[in-house]
């Protein structure tokens, strides 16, 4: 079992200068990709130097690398971007950027416009992001159905799952096995408000998008197969406290998925807080290879900050064993400044 570690994990919290954040990071080189406002930075000394990579105009919001080596990024004026070989080029010029950013599996990348009120667009890439298709558009007339919040490629079937919201009957989730071509959904008048997609071997998790829970949905894989089934995903999990508290909205951000067999697969991700005052959790990373989700990391404060608080997103486990996640929180710097926005480094190459 990989939740053999032994806990508590090592980890330092790196503090960003400036306007940086953490936008993306190539396991494979420990490569972390830092956003300096239109400047896509990288740094593979956690944070003690920094290189320009390519500055694109606008404020860099996501990137992700991909199979054949290049960087798809996608900028605040909703323009699609794949560099490589020193040269950025524009590929696609969408309504809306993602919330959680882009799902890269293969050839396959994927993201959902996030637009809110003016519904959602669901765009597809077979050839590493240089041509595009939308493979699903919502209807504006449509009073069921709002804005994308995740879009995740799903191997174990082959399906592409996207995660809806805000309130019901706009809390739900649609799946295509067929590339976009149809399109299913939950059971009838059954809801779920999901802003994370995590596919294992045996089940898939939605993280929780609400304002009293902090935990995952999960839909079991029948042996009959999804797309021949009733989807309904159950509330199976909660990290351990509730609050209706009026300012508590808590959702789940991008995860960190390994995709393996039932002995190598597993995920880590964590929750973004209210952006005005504390928290109502300490920040925290969970991990579930499809067993009950537990903490592998947690701060020792409330979440607190004015930039978001929490986890906005984890990579990893990278070459050098290390998890990677963008924390929201408040810590001093070198200088004693107070800081926003961190590198979290996690060591997950601790002895079993």
């Amino acid at each position: 079992m990989r939740f053999e570690k032994a806990i508590p994990l090592d980890y330092e919290i790196i503090p960003l200068t400036g306007y940086r954040r953490v936008v993306a990071v190539d396991p494979k080189t420990n490569t972390v990709y830092i956003s300096n406002g239109s400047t896509l930075e990288k740094t593979v000394d956690w944070g003690t130097t920094f290189e320009t990579v390519h500055d694109f105009g606008s404020r860099v919001d996501f990137a992700e690398p991909l199979a054949d080596g290049a960087l798809l990024v996608i900028t605040l004026n909703k323009k699609v971007w794949r560099y490589i070989g020193g040269a950025a080029t524009e590929v696609l010029q969408a309504t809306g950027t993602p919330l959680n950013g882009v799902c890269a599996y293969g050839n396959f990348v994927m993201f959902g416009e996030y637009d809110v009120g003016h519904k959602g667009k669901i765009q597809f890439s077979s050839d590493y992001g240089v041509t595009w298709r939308t493979i699903l558009t919502m209807d504006p007339s449509d009073p069921t159905v709002d804005h994308v919040h995740d879009v995740r490629f799903d191997p174990y079937e082959n399906l592409i799952w996207s995660a809806w919201g805000d309130g019901r009957p706009a809390d739900t989730v649609f799946f295509t096995d067929d590339f976009g071509a149809t399109w299913q959904t939950l059971a009838d008048k059954h809801y779920i408000r999901a802003t994370s997609i995590i596919p294992l071997p045996d089940c898939v998790l939605f993280g929780t998008d609400q304002y009293y829970t902090v935990g995952t949905y999960r839909h079991d894989r029948p042996h009959s197969g999804t797309s021949q089934s009733d989807v309904r995903p159950y509330l199976d999990w909660r990290a351990r406290k509730d609050t209706f508290e009026a300012n508590a909205v808590t959702w789940a951000t991008r995860a960190a998925i390994t995709y393996g067999g039932p002995d190598d697969a597993i995920a880590f991700w964590g929750y973004h807080q209210a952006s005005s005052g504390a928290g109502i959790l300490p920040a925290a990373i969970y991990a579930s290879d499809g067993g009950r989700p537990y903490p592998v990391w947690c701060q020792d404060k409330l979440a607190d900050g004015t930039d978001g608080n929490g986890i906005e997103g984890v990579w990893g486990p990278t070459a050098s064993g290390h998890l990677i996640a963008d924390l929201r929180s408040i810590y001093p710097d070198s200088e004693g400044i107070n800081r926003v926005c961190h590198i979290l480094k996690i060591d997950w190459s601790s002895p079993e």
